[in-house]
């Protein structure tokens, strides 16, 4: 199963934060548990010996409450899914990776655990990644 928010991922993409070749860094909510699910992975061949560790990826994910706060939160964003938009909201959760870290994995397949993660709007309208 690919990353997951609950046991019938259904995410649509909300928000992009990065996407180039090295990889990528989106929100994305859930249309079964309307919770979110955020993802990042990351593509790093600077060692050809180790092969295994050159695709990295993380996940997340988002209560259905918090994921309905992160949406209004969000709303400010002239251009979610343009990941190069220059907005406080891209800013802020450009800034840092959600918290805590899980444990990176080598596929979107591998039953790693997918903690929780929560944010904060500031007065600023930047939106930042905060712990659970």
């Amino acid at each position: 199963m690919p990353s997951r928010c609950c046991e019938d991922p259904r995410p649509d993409l909300i928000l992009s934060l990065e996407g180039d070749p090295s990889g990528h860094f989106w929100v994305g909510a859930c249309r079964s548990c309307r919770g979110a699910l955020i993802q990042r992975h990351s593509f790093d061949d600077w060692d050809p010996s180790a092969h295994e560790e050159w695709s990295m990826y993380w996940w997340w994910r988002m209560d259905e409450a918090d994921t309905a706060a992160f949406r209004e939160a969000i709303a400010a964003c002239p251009a979610p899914l343009d990941e190069t938009c220059g907005c406080p909201v891209h800013a802020g959760l450009r800034a840092a990776k959600p918290r805590p870290l899980p444990p990176s994995t080598e596929t979107p397949y591998d039953a790693a655990e997918v903690p929780r993660t929560r944010f904060t709007a500031g007065p600023d309208g930047r939106v930042r990644w905060s712990e659970v």
